[in-house]
């Protein structure tokens, strides 16, 4: 029987602003002295000391599992004749101890994957001996390879001569073998890593781009393979090139992933969905809070789609702060109003299913203009698979995420994907399509133009478009979406931003002040200063600034403002939208 405590302590960067999340871990085993797994129970205990429990039980015929959590249960079974082995060293420390593990020896780790149901055959192979350095000096050890069949990650072990772990190491990550003393003063420094890099180049029209192409440039790194993002509805690896010494290119594309002629009544019954309809211990959809809240946004729509609009804008309206632990159930979020892109994509997904509405969590990184970022998001079916991010309020996603698996699916390993990415990307987006406007966006000299013969103007990031500009007009196009237009009737300045989802009035109003009205067709508030215009317009996924300064009448230069930026606020025609999928495989994405 063994007990072991853990306690971590890690920080997380999201553009300068650090969350910092502590736990403490209590594990609990009972194993032969095989390695065979008996029984186990680990207890975690995170901020408010919220306690989350979990144990696994043989039965005879396979293992029984169960998690606790605030009152809410999730289990799992396994059926195997016979027991799994805890880890390498307890099942390869048997073999030490008898001088078995001789170099060359192949054995067969089994273990349950409890969340998948099934019981995995892991090979490990003894590739020698090697001294270790020790706390007491060196130390000889026997060296072990393991190879997970899932994905392919190595783990590599070093047990002492009487079979105990001496180092350990997986990918990055290291773990040695050291006093309690020396253990208990670490870490001196908390742990932290960045989940934002900056984008290149910065792109304010991104929420409404259809198709992106994207070079994800990786770092060569001796103790990890490649990251191999999924193919995906939203996106996809073209090739590869490069090679470790020079680093990594993984050539993407990325497209908007949408099905708005697909139809559903909820609640959908039909079986083949039931795993994306199924409680769990941080989704508990059943619970009479998370129905209750499910019901109210929907306020008895039966439409999927429009049921879906109505949950995802009663989610945006989270307060954007991450909460004090790790994971925060669908309970605790709706009881604190609060949490970053995670807590929206798992209340959202939650609330989907409370309602009958198949529902399943994303994760990967998305580009929101100016930076791509690690972030969770959704896939509904509203008669069709559809991507929604509730974070941002898109229902129907643009071509700007890199998916790397769904959270909740044992099969889909989002995790390791991400930690053979992490800190070792550079996100260059090398083209950009939407409607009938591509963009070359490895030309520089095409992407802010002023033809004056013409009379036109384009910014191609920002996705502004000037046309019939008067003889002697002057125009300013700065990097950052800025545009300064001088006319006669006096002076433009407008900058594109993307929008984070807001799109009608009532989301405008939340945001300024002013008048509700349309500027060139589109909604938009308005604030009048005598000879100065500030106005606020919804368009493309985008939201546009406008400062107009006229010098003399204010709605003058208003009209010569729509006139030049009509194309601005034009809807890009949209190709064809394909086909709705039969639900006939509802557990995996179209491909």
């Amino acid at each position: 029987r063994d007990t072991t405590t853990q306690r971590t302590r890690s920080a997380r960067d999201m553009m300068g602003t650090e969350d910092v999340f502590e736990s403490e871990t209590v594990s609990e085993v009972e194993r032969g002295e095989d390695g065979t797994l008996w029984w186990s129970r680990s207890t975690k205990t995170e901020a408010g000391g919220r306690q989350t429990v979990g144990e696994t039980t043989w039965t005879g015929e396979g293992y029984e599992s169960v998690t606790r959590l605030g009152g809410q249960e999730e289990r799992h079974r396994v059926k195997t004749a016979t027991p799994v082995h805890v880890d390498a060293e307890a099942f390869v420390g048997a073999h030490v101890r008898s001088g078995a593990a001789v170099s060359g020896a192949r054995l067969t780790l089994r273990q349950a994957d409890l969340r998948a149901g099934k019981v995995l055959e892991v090979p490990v192979e003894v590739t020698g001996s090697e001294t270790v350095a020790g706390e007491a000096g060196p130390v000889a050890c026997t060296k072990l390879r393991e190879t997970s069949p899932e994905d392919g990650t190595v783990t590599t072990w070093w047990l002492d001569a009487e079979g105990v772990v001496v180092r350990y190491k997986v990918m990055t990550t290291e773990i040695r073998r050291t006093t309690e003393a020396a253990a208990r003063k670490r870490p001196v420094k908390t742990a932290s890593f960045s989940i934002t890099t900056p984008a290149y180049p910065h792109l304010p029209r991104i929420f409404s781009a259809e198709r992106l192409l994207l070079d994800l440039h990786l770092q060569g790194d001796p103790d990890r393979p490649l990251p191999e993002p999924p193919a995906s509805p939203w996106s996809r690896v073209l090739s590869v090139t490069g090679s470790d010494a020079e680093g990594h290119v993984l050539h993407c594309e990325l497209k908007a992933y949408d099905a708005p002629g697909a139809k559903a009544t909820i609640p959908v019954r039909d079986p083949a969905f039931a795993k994306d309809l199924e409680p769990t211990v941080l989704m508990p959809c059943g619970h009479p809070d998370v129905k209750a809240a499910a019901e109210r946004a929907i306020a008895g729509e039966t439409d999927a789609r429009r049921a879906v609009e109505r949950i995802a804008t009663f989610v945006y309206t989270l307060e954007k702060q991450s909460p004090d632990v790790a994971e925060a159930t669908a309970i605790e979020i709706l009881k604190d109003r609060r949490g970053d892109c995670s807590e929206h994509a798992l209340l959202f997904v939650a609330l989907c299913r409370a309602v009958g509405i198949p529902a399943r969590r994303c994760s990967g990184y998305v580009c929101v203009g100016d930076d791509w970022g690690s972030h969770a998001w959704a896939e509904v079916w509203t008669g069709a698979w559809m991507g929604v991010d509730p974070t941002t309020n898109d229902v129907g996603t643009g071509a700007r995420y890199l998916f790397f698996g769904y959270s909740d699916d044992p099969a889909s390993r989002p995790g390791v994907v991400s930690a053979r990415a992490r800190g070792r990307m550079r996100f260059v987006t090398t083209r950009l399509e939407e409607g009938d406007d591509a963009v070359d966006l490895t030309d520089g000299d095409s992407l802010r133009r002023f033809d004056v013969a013409a009379g036109r103007a384009v910014h191609a990031l920002a996705g502004i478009d000037v046309r019939g500009l008067p003889e002697g007009a002057r125009v300013r196009l700065n990097g950052d979406g800025n545009v300064q237009i001088t006319v006669p009737e006096g002076t433009i300045s407008l900058r594109a931003l993307a929008d984070q989802g807001q799109r009608g009035l009532e989301q405008l109003q939340r945001i300024s002040d002013g008048e509700p009205g349309t500027f060139a067709g589109q909604p938009c508030v308005s604030q009048s200063m005598g000879t100065r215009l500030h106005v606020l317009v919804s368009s493309r996924r985008r939201i546009v600034i406008l400062d107009l300064r006229a010098r003399d009448d204010a709605d003058t230069l208003r009209r010569v403002a729509e006139t030049l930026l009509a194309a601005t606020f034009t809807e890009r025609p949209q190709a064809p939208a394909p086909p709705a999928p039969a639900p006939a495989t509802p557990d995996a994405p179209p491909k």
